[in-house]
């Protein structure tokens, strides 16, 4: 009959005639185990020393940071700007022989990209809710609650990508200052046709979680707990205020939005990323990049 494993008590280990083999046995497995959890997770994702920015990578920057997981920010630490197009090119496919994709590497594109050993990921959405299954926390049991968890965050992602091709409606690849002119304009009309409707959603899905007008509830978008939703709802609001300061504040629709943002950026282990040296300072202005929603 098959049966689980346990590892051996100290009393057994004492008295068993294999106790150094056994012992050795648990020392080894703890030392893999110790190694294992101290490798640190790698984050590939554009950078510019100059003008810094956060664009997706500060999503999975708060994540990592929220399920308590060491990571390297490969760009930004070491000073390799260069790594992301590498990695690229690399998991693209044979490029040439410098960037030949390595044997079993499963395929990716654009940055973000996370390394977790042999585990390689792109997509924001893919990587938060890995991370999230991952450290046990943050996506809820049952297959309407994650449903609706991936619903609201893929809505947060919609609304990402809109504000950012008002920001470039010229070119997607240049900058927002080359054509600011164009882009402002674009803007302006994006948030006032299209904005609306996507902030709507979260103002709603906020309200039915939380007992509408009557109000009560946790606060949350599903449930009583804190979601990968929740997640991407903030760093999606930390976008909008950042790039639209004056539009952000005179919002009068989005109350129950405004209260979800100052919940979660007071839970003590979002404060502390805030305040870390990981965090992207979007809020303070330049040298910081803030356009774009990212």
């Amino acid at each position: 009959m098959c049966c689980t494993w346990a590892p051996p008590t100290a009393a057994s280990l004492s008295t068993s005639s294999t106790a150094p083999v056994a012992l050795a046995a648990v020392q080894l497995a703890a030392a893999a185990a110790a190694a294992a959890k101290a490798a640190p997770i790698e984050l590939y994702y554009w950078h510019n020393k100059e003008t810094p920015f956060a664009g997706r990578g500060e999503w999975v920057r708060l994540m990592l940071a929220l399920c308590g997981f060491e990571f390297v920010d490969v760009s930004r630490d070491t000073g390799d700007t260069g790594a992301p197009f590498r990695f690229v090119h690399m998991y693209k496919g044979k490029v040439n022989e410098k960037f030949s994709a390595p044997a079993g590497a499963y395929p990716v594109m654009f940055p973000p990209i996370i390394k977790d050993g042999d585990v390689v990921l792109n997509q924001t959405t893919a990587i938060l809710v890995y991370l999230a299954r991952k450290a046990g926390k943050f996506m809820p049991s049952g297959a309407v609650a994650e449903a609706h968890v991936l619903q609201l965050t893929l809505a947060a992602f919609d609304t990402l990508s809109g504000a950012e091709h008002a920001h470039h409606p010229v070119a997607h690849n240049a900058s927002y200052e080359s054509q600011k002119a164009e882009a402002d304009k674009a803007m302006a009309a994006w948030s006032a046709e299209r904005l609306p409707s996507y902030l709507s959603q979260f103002e709603r899905a906020l309200a039915y979680n939380n007992g509408g007008d009557g109000g009560g509830g946790s606060g949350f978008l599903v449930g009583d707990a804190m979601s990968v939703a929740d997640v991407a709802l903030f760093q999606l609001m930390r976008g909008y205020r950042s790039s639209l300061p004056a539009h952000f504040a005179a919002n009068a629709d989005i109350a129950r939005v405004k209260a979800h943002t100052a919940k979660i950026e007071a839970l003590p282990d979002v404060a502390a990323f805030l305040a870390s040296d990981k965090c992207t300072k979007m809020e303070g202005g330049p040298p910081v990049q803030a356009n774009s929603f990212m």
